[in-house]
């Protein structure tokens, strides 16, 4: 019986988890349209998929989200200024060498591993902004 009431508790569990980050990510979607809210939606969401934070009583509400993304608005377009301009500058060399038959087009590849990595160093920067 005990076997049978962890399953529970980890479906519940597991439930409480999906159904807050279902809710976190429409209201980021909805935020991203916007552009101006999409900096700071973008550490909000990254605030909520936090690992440290317990079950969802333990999560920021309604009323904390929304502080947090007002209070984080002006941070989070330092952040994305700070590092748009290097995803998109490897995004436009990508395209500008990868694109055409020329003696650097070889470099194509290397451009997309760069990309990937700017990407990716984008998405650590914006988490580890939404930590503090």
């Amino acid at each position: 019986m005990s076997a049978l009431r962890l399953a529970l508790r980890s479906y519940r569990d597991l439930y409480d988890r999906i159904w807050i980050m279902l809710l976190v990510s429409a209201a980021w979607w909805v935020l991203l349209i916007t552009v101006i809210f999409a900096p700071p939606a973008t550490l909000l969401l990254f605030k909520h998929a936090d690992p440290r934070i317990g079950p969802w009583q333990d999560r920021p509400g309604l009323r904390e989200s929304g502080e947090f993304l007002w209070a984080q608005f002006i941070r989070s377009w330092i952040v994305t200024l700070a590092t748009l301009p290097i995803v998109a500058l490897t995004a436009f060399n990508l395209d500008y060498y990868g694109s055409g038959v020329s003696a650097l087009s070889f470099l194509s590849p290397l451009w997309l591993v760069l990309l990937l990595l700017t990407v990716t160093a984008t998405l650590v920067i914006f988490a580890l902004a939404a930590m503090n």
